[in-house]
């Protein structure tokens, strides 16, 4: 298990591969030329935003609420969660 904190504090990379790992991938979209993907993650949110032309991570942020999930929200098939 990785807390929020210690996850935050990993190398890019390391974030990735912990992720693919033990993530498991709840919804994703795209927007701006950008695609986003939100995990569930050891009782965290993380989110990943992927650069489509350029086909790379741009950024891996966990959260536990708040703004970067309300975008989600629209996408969640609560069905699916349950």
């Amino acid at each position: 298990m990785i807390e929020l904190y210690e996850f935050s504090l990993l190398p890019l990379n390391d974030r990735a591969e912990a992720l693919w790992a033990h993530g498991e991938l709840i919804t994703n979209f795209k927007e701006n030329g950008n695609s986003y993907n939100l995990y569930s993650f050891f009782g965290y949110f993380v989110e990943v935003k992927l650069s489509n032309p350029a086909n790379q991570i741009i950024d891996i942020r966990p959260f536990r609420k708040g703004e970067i999930l309300n975008k989600y929200l629209d996408f969640i098939d609560i069905n699916k969660l349950a």
